[in-house]
């Protein structure tokens, strides 16, 4: 459940099965604490010299939040957009 939070930008998700409930009634309650939304509001290049920004930005496929994109930050995407910007400096 927890994992499904996160996939949707909850990043601070906390997920807790009432164990009393469990042991007393037989039901499985969760509660959930979503906590705030996680978005992408920003991709900068700190330092970059050697690499045209435009370049930079063509190899990050995360997006930023805005009008026309929802911006939730994706681990899986991050660590994609690393990889692709580590390949294009080696």
């Amino acid at each position: 459940v927890r994992e499904l939070y996160q996939k949707k930008g909850y990043y601070q998700a906390d997920v807790q099965i009432d164990e009393r409930e469990l042991r007393e009634q037989g039901f499985v309650s969760l509660r959930i604490r979503e906590g705030d939304k996680l978005r992408v509001t920003d991709i900068r290049f700190e330092g970059a010299s050697s690499i045209d920004e435009d370049e930079l930005r063509s190899k990050v496929k995360s997006k930023t939040w805005g009008l026309l994109s929802s911006g939730t930050l994706d681990d899986a995407q991050v660590g994609q957009d690393v990889a692709a910007l580590e390949t294009l400096y080696k």
